[in-house]
C-alpha cells in the first residue's frame, strides 16, 4: 500500500492515522471525519480541527454537533 491516498479512497476503508498525515495536504479533512473511526484526540485537535488543513469548502462545515455524531470518542 502506498504511503499517501487520495479523498476517494477514505470512502473504502481505515486508514492508520501515519497515512492520513501523509496525505492530509490532498485530504478533505471532513471527509476524514466521517469516514475514519476513532481518531485520536491529537489527531482531531492538530489537522481536524485546524483551519490550515481545510482545503475544501466542506472542510469549514465541521461543528461540535458534527464532531460528537462522527467521533463521539473525542468527548470522553
Amino acid at each position: 500500500m502506498s504511503n499517501k491516498i487520495s479523498n476517494i479512497y477514505l470512502n473504502y476503508g481505515q486508514y492508520s492515522e501515519e497515512i492520513l498525515i501523509n496525505s492530509i495536504d490532498q485530504l478533505s479533512v471532513y471527509t476524514i471525519l466521517i469516514t475514519q473511526d476513532d481518531l485520536s484526540k491529537d489527531f482531531i485537535n492538530k489537522y481536524i480541527l485546524n483551519e490550515k488543513y481545510h482545503i475544501f469548502r466542506e472542510d469549514c462545515d465541521i461543528t461540535k454537533e458534527i464532531l460528537y455524531i462522527y467521533q463521539p470518542n473525542y468527548f470522553k
